[in-house]
């Protein structure tokens, strides 16, 4: 559910994922993708995505307020051998 006070979102991870969730963020919904987020260790050399920053985790507070931005962590799994 969005806060009533935002539409500004950060997506977690910068692979096909996140992406896929950046396309329908973008095209299909409201929210403002305002950056991508990933781990210290995982941090590109280019620092930007769709030109969008990419931040470290570990320094998001610096940058992105949590009474700011909602952050969107998505996980797909691969199907179990029952599910395919």
């Amino acid at each position: 559910m969005v806060n009533d006070f935002t539409n500004d979102i950060l997506i977690f991870g910068i692979g096909n994922v996140a992406e896929l969730a950046y396309y329908y963020l973008k095209n299909d919904t409201k929210l403002n993708v305002k950056a991508f987020v990933v781990e210290r260790d995982f941090m590109p050399e280019i620092k930007t995505k769709f030109e969008l920053p990419i931040v470290s985790f570990e320094e998001l507070e610096k940058e992105y307020s949590p009474k700011e931005y909602l952050l969107s962590l998505i996980h797909i799994s691969e199907p179990t051998r029952q599910e395919a």
